[in-house]
């Protein structure tokens, strides 16, 4: 976790310390909901744009989780396989 505390959460999460647990499930609870309430408004007015947005997030975090693209014969087979599976989800 950024701020540095992430092993506190997991002895929480080990002892089932509450006092500690339930900051957290009540903030991930409120931002859930703030979360559903910004997509749901996202959606009745900028259907589209909202569209592209994840889908360029989604294609964007491709890069981060796997930076290095080998331009050999397996990266350009694995290239084609992966538009291909877009495509045909896109589909579906």
């Amino acid at each position: 976790m950024i701020l540095g505390i992430y092993q506190t959460y997991l002895d929480a999460i080990a002892t089932l310390n509450l006092s500690i647990l339930f900051p957290i499930a009540l903030g991930l609870l409120i931002g859930g909901v703030i979360f559903l309430i910004l997509l749901k408004f996202l959606f009745e007015h900028f259907k589209i744009h909202t569209y592209f947005g994840i889908i360029g997030f989604t294609l964007s975090s491709v890069f981060v989780l796997y930076p290095g693209f080998n331009l050999n014969a397996e990266g350009i087979i694995s290239l084609i396989l992966c538009v291909l599976a877009f495509g045909l989800s896109c589909k579906i």
